[in-house]
């Protein structure tokens, strides 16, 4: 028996009648009106029908392909086919703590990694964002203390939408998911597994014991393909390894007059002052009002100065994902909602702002 056509069953069953005119016996105004029902029925499931597939592909569209973002002002800077037999390896990559005793063995082939790709300028790109951070300094220039939007930024020295579109759509060819495209057009949000990283970058990912900790970090710098050099300077989020704190931990000191220097006072936690404004478990407990006496702040709030609208900007490496949901607060910044790691001061300062007012907004650079 010979197959039906798929299609024209398909036709045959968006346009078929809803109802049996012939059986019907009815006015001929009855069948008017059942005519023009019919028909608007019809359209309505061929136009369902259409929405739907629309839906479909909007919703299996990748990342790169749903918002295209990045300069449109920027000249391109990929000028060849990417091509991941010729490679060039991104050196200085790999930390140089990382010594085969602390080596704990390869990491799981599954292991979901988060990373960014650090996109890099146009020579020409460089030199204009070189003059405008020195004349945004400069009382005299009329781009004095006047900042940019990420936004702003992106389309001035971003990368151009055409290379941040090829370098997505080679990232999801390995396999990889591209999350986001950052505002400034020089990040790269994407997800891979150790193996895709492996086999996409040339590098193996180990875990690592550090201060007693297990961390994956790769082990060998990574490799691009030569076609992205020019433009791709970095990957972060390789190493999992968290910052270390750069303080060390408060210690009582006494004053030896006759070597007239300062010294660790050797005591016993027992010996020390519990002052009553320490809660059960020992912890100074600061408040906003505490804050705005110890730095001397009322002064400048009697004369009217709140810092309504303010923007402070934290410009200071630190391993926190874009997007952090704030802990302080409880007020989300972003996306991801990740857990912050590294150095906790980088968002103290906006967090105590928003404990005045809740209406300073935060730049992390």
């Amino acid at each position: 028996m010979a197959k039906q056509p798929i299609v024209p069953a398909v036709l045959d069953t968006l346009f078929a009648p809803t109802k049996d005119r012939e059986s019907r016996r009815s006015s001929a105004r009855d069948k008017r009106i059942d005519r023009k029902a019919g028909v608007f029925t019809k359209w309505e499931s061929v136009l369902g029908a259409l929405f739907t597939a629309s839906l479909l592909t909007a919703v299996q569209m990748p990342a790169s392909a749903q918002t295209p973002r990045g300069s449109h002002t920027a000249r391109p800077l990929i000028a060849q086919q990417i091509d991941g037999t010729r490679l060039t390896t991104l050196a200085g990559n790999v930390r140089p703590d990382l010594t085969s005793d602390r080596d704990l063995g390869p990491v799981e082939d599954g292991l979901p990694l988060r990373l960014y790709l650090i996109l890099q300028r146009s020579p020409e790109q460089q030199a204009a964002l070189d003059n405008l951070t020195s004349r945004q300094q400069q009382p005299t220039a009329a781009e004095y203390h006047k900042w940019l939007t990420p936004q702003e930024f992106g389309e001035r020295f971003g990368a151009s939408q055409q290379d941040i579109a090829k370098i997505s759509t080679w990232l999801e060819a390995q396999g990889m998911h591209v999350n986001a495209v950052l505002n400034n057009a020089t990040f790269i949000d994407f997800t891979a597994t150790a193996a895709q990283v492996r086999a996409t970058f040339h590098t193996q990912t180990h875990y690592y014991n550090i201060q007693g900790g297990k961390y994956p970090a790769n082990a060998q710098d990574p490799q691009i393909p030569s076609a992205l050099k020019g433009i791709v300077s970095g990957i972060q989020g390789l190493s999992k390894i968290p910052v270390r704190s750069r303080h060390t931990p408060i210690r009582p000191v006494a004053y030896d007059a006759q070597s007239h220097s300062w010294h660790y006072a050797e005591r016993v936690a027992e010996d020390w002052a519990k002052p009553n404004y320490l809660d059960a478990s020992g912890n100074y407990n600061v408040t906003p009002q505490d804050f705005y006496t110890i730095y001397n702040v009322n002064p400048i709030f009697k004369t009217g100065n709140l810092g309504v609208g303010a923007t402070i900007g934290l410009p200071e490496p630190t391993d926190m994902h874009f997007g952090t949901v704030n802990s302080t607060t409880g007020a989300a910044t972003g996306g991801d909602g990740a857990a912050r790691r590294g150095n906790g001061n980088l968002h103290r300062p906006w967090d105590w702002r928003c404990r005045r007012r809740g209406d300073a907004r935060r730049r992390v650079g």
